[in-house]
């Protein structure tokens, strides 16, 4: 439950939460009972390119995956789309959908997840997490970028050390080679 500390009519209490949800990075749609559209902030319509006139029908969730797939959003196949859609709005519908990573068409991640309300309603997030990705993806690089060059200076100290080890045989053979002759001299 919300809590209001200073005593507001309902509007200005509501005009007041609507703000502050339009100041988070995270997208943020809000379902009732019937999957229709109570509320989505600037994000969710910035991450899915909404026009206003779609939502101001209080769409049916479908609806809205369903634009956001046919205007390419999604990183999906279009021969998948359908399938796609179907999967998104019945994770939504049968409750509860943990954190789950969806991939946009513009190299952006999101991490969407899924709360049920005490009401029926849906309340759904989409935090982008494209930075952290890419973080990770530098550090993972970084990592294998230093072992590689680790490995390269190790296998270059053994072929140093192969190759000392031939130029040693090497100097055996000949050596070898002048005492065999001079056995051979003396023999004679």
């Amino acid at each position: 439950m919300c809590h209001f500390l200073i005593a507001e009519p309902d509007e200005t209490r509501l005009k007041t939460l609507s703000d502050a949800l339009n100041c988070v990075d995270t997208g943020i749609i809000l379902l009732n009972r019937d999957m229709r559209v109570r509320f989505t902030n600037n994000r969710v319509q910035e991450l899915f390119d909404l026009p206003p006139a779609i939502l101001a029908t209080g769409p049916h969730y479908r609806e809205l995956v369903a634009f956001a797939a046919v205007n390419g959003r999604f990183a999906v196949p279009a021969d998948q789309l359908e399938d796609y859609i179907t999967q998104r709005v019945d994770a939504v519908q049968a409750g509860s959908v943990p954190p789950t990573r969806i991939d946009l068409t513009n190299d952006m991640r999101v991490l969407f997840s899924c709360k049920t309300c005490s009401d029926g309603g849906r309340v759904l997030t989409y935090a982008d997490i494209s930075q952290e990705l890419y973080r990770e993806a530098r550090d993972a690089t970084e990592r294998i970028s230093a072992e590689l060059r680790f490995r390269t200076e190790v296998l270059e100290d053994q072929g140093a050390y192969l190759a000392s080890l031939a130029e040693a045989a090497d100097d055996s053979t000949r050596k070898a080679e002048m005492a065999r002759l001079e056995l051979e001299n003396e023999i004679a």
